[in-house]
């Protein structure tokens, strides 16, 4: 399977955040599907740990029993009313609240998402599937001009237990 992209198509990547939740005075009132339309990614490594071992006078290495996957980062165009950043922003301050110190339980504040992959007809070539996720990073807005229009950018890391790759 090739993965071929026109490059005027300005949105090949999305992300969907499949339950973000909406707290009012540190409460869940609700859930949201929160969508990012993607400009700059990538698919997040994985690591081994490795256990070395002394062998026969050399050195042999084994599997260590731990599997670490790397943080993920986006830069994503924030929304005319700048909502999906704002989202961001009152998740993160309700998993730690600056005011009371308190912290939300972990099972109240994580998601699952989805890092899709289009082809040049709108098609899902791939399809990253994220478990246990939150934000642990949402940086600047940044304010510029392209084409004679404004261009609202912004980026964020989000933190994960694990992901699995899905073709369409």
């Amino acid at each position: 399977m090739s993965l071929n992209f026109d490059h005027s198509n300005k949105t090949n990547f999305q992300l969907v955040l499949n339950e973000i939740p909406i707290f009012d005075e540190n409460e869940i009132i609700s859930y949201k599907k929160l969508t990012l339309n993607i400009f700059e990614t990538v698919a997040p490594g994985i690591e081994i740990s490795q256990l070395e071992e002394n062998f026969l006078g050399g050195k042999t290495f084994l599997e260590g029993g731990e599997l670490s996957f790397n943080s993920f980062n986006i830069k994503f165009l924030v929304d005319d009313e700048m909502e999906n950043w704002i989202d961001i922003f009152n998740w993160m301050t309700t998993i730690h609240d600056q005011v009371t110190r308190m912290g939300a339980p972990r099972d109240q504040y994580e998601t699952s998402m989805s890092l899709m992959i289009f082809d040049n007809w709108g098609n899902t070539k791939r399809r990253f599937n994220f478990q246990y996720v939150w934000p642990i990073k949402l940086n600047d807005i940044e304010l510029s001009f392209q084409d004679d229009a404004p261009i609202l950018k912004s980026g964020a890391t989000l933190s994960y237990d694990y992901y699995k790759v899905d073709s369409s």
